[in-house]
């Protein structure tokens, strides 16, 4: 079975690349506006706002991204019980459906993003997003887990673009079912 590498996980900390995030969301807060204003109501704001408003929606939504995504780990695979898990059987016949759905809709994303499970309409579903884009301005979707799809999530384990599918996969093996319960 294929694993993330202790060379990768800790490049993924919240020391490094979602700091990088919340620094500089701060700074354009600071330029631009409400600096009390909650992070998913600064995502909504910027959202298709312009041009001027790209960066700040870039950096606020990259920032509620990552926050999300390390809150999707755990350091120890879980079964989801409970609500969650009738969730799964009704949407996916099961967890092994669930996981072949979820790496298949991440492997098959095209460029960086985001793949998601969410509860829509009254049943779970896997989709993904793009660059920064996340289901913050969706109304119809609550996320329940994330993974990153960004190549630097797990550049150092593989040759992005060969075995993506493969490394995918192992962050399967780190994300947490506990969450969404």
């Amino acid at each position: 079975m294929t694993r993330l590498s202790r060379r990768s996980l800790p490049r993924r900390s919240i020391s490094t690349t979602t700091s990088t995030y919340i620094k500089a969301l701060n700074e354009l807060l600071g330029q631009t506006g409400p600096t009390k204003a909650a992070l998913e109501d600064v995502i909504r704001q910027s959202a298709g706002a312009g041009p001027d408003a790209a960066k700040l929606f870039n950096n606020a939504a990259q920032a509620w991204n990552h926050a999300f995504f390390w809150e999707s780990m755990a350091p120890k695979p879980s079964k989801p019980c409970g609500n969650l898990d009738a969730a799964i059987r009704s949407s996916f016949d099961g967890l092994p459906h669930l996981r072949e759905a979820f790496v298949k809709e991440g492997a098959a994303h095209f460029g960086s993003g985001w793949v998601w499970l969410v509860a829509a309409r009254g049943k779970l579903a896997v989709k993904s997003t793009h660059d920064a884009h996340d289901l913050v301005t969706d109304d119809a979707s609550v996320p329940l887990l994330v993974c990153d799809l960004w190549e630097h999530a797990y550049y150092l384990d593989c040759v992005f673009h060969a075995v993506v599918g493969s490394d995918f996969r192992a962050s399967w093996a780190v994300i947490s079912r506990e969450g969404g319960q």
